[in-house]
């Protein structure tokens, strides 16, 4: 874990522009992605903001039939565990996504749920990757969400 903290704190320059959590979720959704260019990939799918509806990451692959969206946390604490609550913020994504009102959506998440969804009715995707991005150890709390949260 503490080599791949040091890989992360050694983008320098991907943290000074975006902000440690917000370069964190960057970082670790290319390397998940294989995704050659954090940067290019934040400025692409990072949602996180006020009112983001829960998803601060967002990506539809329509070659891979696939939607990624994330709920991420860094702390810079050295802490035991991850905020269960993030993990069970991906049920409250998830709603928005597949069914909330899209008036009640901001503007810069309007377009690509509206296209998620399109894209999920016609059949068109195949696969849906729901993510907690966090840099704590593992935790009973944070499985015992994300396993209410894939039943759901």
């Amino acid at each position: 874990m503490v080599n791949y903290l040091n890989a992360f704190k050694a983008k320098s320059d991907l943290i000074h522009k975006l902000g440690e959590d917000a370069a964190y979720l960057a970082w670790s959704m290319a390397l998940y992605l294989d995704h050659p260019d954090p940067e290019e990939l934040a400025s692409e799918s990072l949602t996180d903001g006020g009112d983001d509806k829960k998803i601060d990451f967002i990506r539809m692959d329509p070659d891979l039939k696939k939607i990624v969206f994330a709920q991420g946390y860094y702390s810079s604490k050295k802490v035991d565990k991850a905020k269960a609550n993030k993990a069970s913020d991906l049920n409250t994504a998830s709603a928005w996504l597949l069914s909330g009102n899209l008036q009640e959506v901001p503007t810069m998440l309007r377009d690509i749920i509206d296209d998620c969804r399109v894209a999920i009715e016609s059949e068109e995707i195949e696969q849906v990757d729901l993510l907690y991005v966090h840099n704590l150890p593992e935790s009973v709390n944070v499985a015992r969400e994300l396993c209410l949260t894939h039943k759901s």
